[in-house]
């Protein structure tokens, strides 16, 4: 299942903005990265309790974008929270 939640990140990283002077120069990468795998987890492990994983996907990375890449961030969740959707429809 990490084939989805790297895909999201890979697409998404180069939009995701710098972290403030002090903080380390990868932590947005990081929780980026972070917030996919665990949603992406939960999907697989826990989807019938899931109501809206991209949805939720979103809203916890939202804020390491501009807001000039906010409809794109918002599209790439969308639709490989789908594949991944389908794909464990396909493979219970």
């Amino acid at each position: 299942m990490y084939q989805f939640s790297r895909a999201i990140y890979r697409e998404l990283a180069p939009h995701i903005l710098a972290p403030p002077p002090a903080a380390p120069a990868t932590r947005n990468h990081a929780a980026v990265l972070a917030a996919c795998e665990d949603v992406i987890t939960r999907l697989a492990t826990d989807r019938h309790y899931f109501a809206r994983p991209a949805r939720t996907l979103f809203c916890e990375i939202r804020t390491y974008f501009p807001m000039s890449a906010q409809g794109h961030v918002h599209r790439v969740v969308e639709r490989y929270v789908d594949y991944a959707r389908r794909f464990l429809a396909q493979h219970p």
